[in-house]
């Protein structure tokens, strides 16, 4: 049986950037993810946004992490060598009666301490975004944009290189809790750990159960993607996104430049049943479609080249409206078993912040002593 300080259950963005944390330090760290490379959940198939802030609760663990998580990405990106580009977002209303909307999110940017929030007329963004149609416009300069996918390769590379274990293809199966240890059964045979992090995205539900009774639900979430060919990559400069939905906890379908000079168009709000039904439909196509040229009254149809779709991990139904806060905390019924659930978007933003708090955690059980590497 191996033996390890900290086991990390899940290959995400998540579960990548708290290895990267604890590589820094002189801990013994394994990494089991159960598909064949990092990356291959959410943390591939999102809108590849850094966000700043002004969608989340004030008070909230997404708002605390996703602006510290913000504030980290240029030195991450330096760190690292992953692309970032900080294009700004446009969060756009089509009318005076939405202003009101607008006003309500540069005040939720303000209080959650985010930059240079500024309400602009329509004439000013057709300035800077001659394709877009809108009344007024809230300008948001620290929201970037990078491969998502880069991004937790990066993360998890430069933590294999700092003595962090890797297994792919390994599903944790059975866990058990030993007195001072865990035992991690997986389909790689048998582990064992003092700390197990369940950063298990869509699973994390089935890998709480294995010790205990959970206390929340899991309720996945699709979002559909089109995605625009190149020669379309001049339609618009920087992210454009309209005023939030009330219902489902998500932002609504907002229009997304790439690094590869593609745009993407989504995602659509869709809950189900199966986590792993990531399907692509004519009728969200159509959806998008529509409400993209609310935005873009010029795009035409033809421009669509692709589609995909990413599954969130929400912890709130559609009947309760969909929004619920990320849950970072380790179980009261088992000591050392650290639950980071729910972690839906700005989660990718969020995700170096998240690992400094885990850290900490962590550091409550096991000597905590930077890496001399």
């Amino acid at each position: 049986m191996k033996n390890f300080q900290v086991a990390i259950v899940g290959g995400g963005v998540i579960g990548s950037a708290i290895a990267w944390e604890l590589s820094k330090y002189k801990i013994d760290v394994v990494v089991f993810e159960m598909s064949s490379d990092v990356a291959s959940g959410a943390s591939k198939a999102n809108s590849g946004v850094v966000h700043s802030g002004i969608n989340s609760a004030t008070g909230s663990l997404k708002a605390r992490f996703c602006v510290e998580g913000n504030s980290m990405f240029q030195t991450l990106a330096d760190t690292l060598g992953f692309q970032l580009k900080w294009v700004g977002k446009w969060v756009v209303t089509k009318n005076q009666q939405d202003v009101k909307e607008l006003e309500r999110l540069q005040k939720i940017g303000n209080a959650n301490k985010v930059l240079g929030l500024k309400i602009k007329d329509g004439s000013e963004v057709e300035e800077k975004e001659p394709n877009i149609s809108c009344y007024k416009a809230l300008w948001v300069p620290t929201a970037g944009i990078i491969l998502p996918y880069e991004f937790t390769i990066a993360l998890a590379e430069n933590a294999a290189e700092n003595n962090v274990k890797f297994l792919l293809e390994t599903q944790v199966t059975g866990l058990k809790k030993q007195r001072d240890n865990f035992k991690i059964q997986t389909n790689k045979g048998d582990f064992q750990a003092q700390i197990v992090v369940n950063a298990a995205g869509l699973n994390c539900r089935e890998i709480v159960s294995m010790v205990e009774e959970p206390d929340f639900q899991v309720y996945p979430c699709r979002g559909e993607y089109l995605v625009l060919d190149k020669n379309y990559s001049s339609l618009v400069n920087a992210m454009i996104y309209p005023v939030p939905v009330k219902e489902l906890g998500v932002l609504g379908v907002h229009i997304t430049p790439t690094f590869e000079g593609n745009i993407l168009l989504g995602p659509s709000a869709e809950f189900i049943d199966d986590p792993k039904d990531k399907r692509t439909t004519r009728e969200m196509m159509n959806m998008l479609l529509k409400e993209t040229k609310e935005l873009i009254p010029a795009l035409p149809e033809k421009a669509v080249i692709s589609a995909y779709s990413g599954i969130r991990c929400k912890l709130a139904s559609a009947e309760s409206g969909g929004w619920a806060d990320y849950r970072i905390e380790e179980s009261k019924n088992t000591s050392g078993l650290i639950n980071v659930v729910g972690i839906e978007s700005p989660g990718l933003t969020a995700a170096p912040a998240i690992a400094k708090e885990v850290t900490k955690m962590i550091s409550k059980h096991i000597d905590v002593t930077p890496s001399t590497q």
